[in-house]
Order: structure tokens, then sequence, then C-alpha cells
């Protein structure tokens, strides 16, 4: 019971959880151009039919922690596994990175774990316009 407490704890800190697999349809050259599912640990933090933003990650110059977060896409949480794994359908490709992209669709392992997945999108992603007091 202590241990289950101490990772509910942890998760709801905040810790993201890690990208393990892209599912994409095996139809030959099509493939390359299909949709992509991304498969990700499991966390509290994403619940189904819930939008989010997929960013690659690029090591700094200056740490070996540091990075720097790119968007390239918005997606939406399609199924919360009944072992916890989250699945996040990708809706939109930021088309301005099409070597990432190839890259998640070939599976490739390096890729995948440069990948974080938020569970928020920008307002404009959402289509709402916002206007501050002026």
């Amino acid at each position: 019971m202590g241990n289950l407490i101490l990772v509910a704890r942890h998760r709801a800190h905040g810790r993201l959880p890690k990208v393990l697999h892209a599912s994409v349809p095996e139809t030959g050259e099509e493939a390359l151009d299909a949709g992509v599912t991304l498969v990700m640990e499991a966390s509290n933090l994403f619940g189904v039919n819930i939008f989010v933003t997929i960013y690659y990650t690029e090591p700094l110059d200056w740490g070996a922690d540091e990075v720097f977060e790119r968007a390239i896409g918005i997606g939406r949480v399609a199924n919360v596994q009944q072992n916890g794994l989250v699945q996040v359908l990708v809706l939109r490709e930021t088309p301005n990175h099409p070597e990432i992209w190839q890259r998640i669709r070939r599976r490739d392992t390096v890729t995948l774990s440069q990948l974080v997945i938020k569970p928020s999108i920008a307002f404009s992603d959402a289509g709402i316009e916002v206007r501050f007091n002026e």
C-alpha cells in the first residue's frame, strides 16, 4: 500500500509519461502518410478526449539535462487502456518538421524517447480567440 501512495504522489506532481510506441498502419508506402497513434506510459494527467500538444526535445549546448521543446503536433487522447497506457491519436502535424514525423512513423526509438506530450493546447490551436483587457 505504501508503494502505491508513493506512485500516486509522484504522478500528482506532474511527471509527464514517456512515449513507448508509435502505431502506424502497415500498408507499404502509404504508411508514411497514414495517421499515427502514440502510446505512452500510464498517467493520471491524461483522460479520454482531451487535447494534447506533442513536443520534440532537442538538447541545448550548455547543459546535459537542458532541452528545447519544439511543438511538432496536436493530438487527442483516444483511449486509456485497461492497463493504464495512454493512446494519443495525432490530429495535426506541424508541416515544417516532416523528417521528425518520418522517424516517428518508422518507430525510431531515439526519436520516440525525445517526444514529450503535454495535456494542453494553445488557444489558437483550439480555434479560440483570446482578447486581453487593453
